[in-house]
C-alpha cells in the first residue's frame, strides 16, 4: 500500500470514531475496505461529502435507542427531547440575536433609559435566561441519550425538570418579560410544549410497561383446592 493510501486509511479510520466502539470493533474493517476500495487511485484524503455522511451515520447510531420497538411512547419521547434541545439553541440564538432589538424597543418606549440600567437589564434578566436555555439545551440531550440506554431514572428527572421549566416560564410571564422578549418567550411557548409531550409519552411508556409486567406475573396456584378434591 503505498503512503497515501495509508494517510487517506488513517483519515477513514478518524472519520470512524464517530462511530461506537462497539461497532467500530465489529465492522470498521469491513466499512474500511468498501471505503478504499470506491476510493480513486490519486484520491489521498475523504471527500465532504464522505465525511458528512460518516459523521451523520456515527451520530445516528449513537443516539439511536436501546429499548424495545414496542415501547413506542418512550420512542416517541425521546425525539421530543431531542427536539426540546434543538429548539432550546433556537431560542438561545434568537435571545442572543434580538438584544438589540430589546433595547431599541425600550428606548423608543424611554428615552431617558441608561446604559447603566441596560447593563442591570441584561445582567438580572437575559444573562440568566441565556445561561439557563445552554444548561437545558446540554440537560434535555443527555437526559434522552441516558432514557435511550434504558435508565428510567432519567424519566423522574424529565419530570423534575420540566415542573421547574414550567415555574420559570410563569416567572417570566408575570414579571413582564413578554414586553421585553415577545420572540423568546414565543419560542419558549413551542419548547415547553415539546417538553410537555416528552413528559407524557415518557408517563405512558411507563405505565404501559407496569401494567404489561403485571398481566405476564403468573397467578399463585390454589392452595387449598376446590372443595370436590379436598382430602377427607
Amino acid at each position: 500500500m503505498t503512503p497515501d493510501r495509508d494517510a487517506l486509511e488513517q483519515r477513514y479510520r478518524n472519520w470512524l470514531r464517530w462511530y461506537p466502539r462497539w461497532f467500530r470493533r465489529d465492522h470498521a474493517e469491513e466499512v474500511l475496505a468498501v471505503l478504499l476500495d470506491g476510493a480513486p487511485p490519486e484520491q489521498h484524503r475523504p471527500g465532504p461529502a464522505e465525511c458528512l455522511d460518516l459523521a451523520r451515520g456515527g451520530l445516528v447510531m449513537r443516539l439511536r435507542p436501546r429499548i424495545p420497538r414496542s415501547d413506542r411512547p418512550t420512542r416517541a419521547a425521546l425525539w421530543f427531547m431531542y427536539a426540546s434541545a434543538a429548539v432550546g439553541l433556537v431560542v438561545l440564538t434568537t435571545l442572543l440575536v434580538t438584544l438589540d432589538e430589546v433595547r431599541t424597543t425600550i428606548l423608543a418606549r424611554d428615552p431617558g433609559f441608561s446604559r447603566a440600567e441596560w447593563r442591570g437589564l441584561v445582567a438580572a434578566t437575559f444573562r440568566p435566561m441565556a445561561v439557563a436555555l445552554a444548561l437545558s439545551v446540554l440537560v434535555w440531550s443527555s437526559l434522552a441519550w441516558v432514557r435511550g440506554r434504558g435508565h428510567r431514572w432519567a424519566s423522574l428527572a424529565v419530570a423534575g425538570i420540566f415542573v421547574e421549566n414550567t415555574g420559570s416560564l410563569l416567572h417570566g410571564l408575570a414579571h413582564g418579560s413578554a414586553t421585553y422578549t415577545p420572540k423568546v418567550l414565543l419560542a419558549g411557548g413551542v419548547l415547553w410544549s415539546l417538553e410537555a409531550v416528552a413528559v407524557v409519552l415518557l408517563t405512558v411508556g411507563e405505565s404501559r410497561r407496569r401494567s404489561g409486567g403485571r398481566r405476564r406475573r403468573p397467578a399463585a396456584a390454589p392452595t387449598g383446592g376446590s372443595p370436590a378434591h379436598r382430602p377427607p
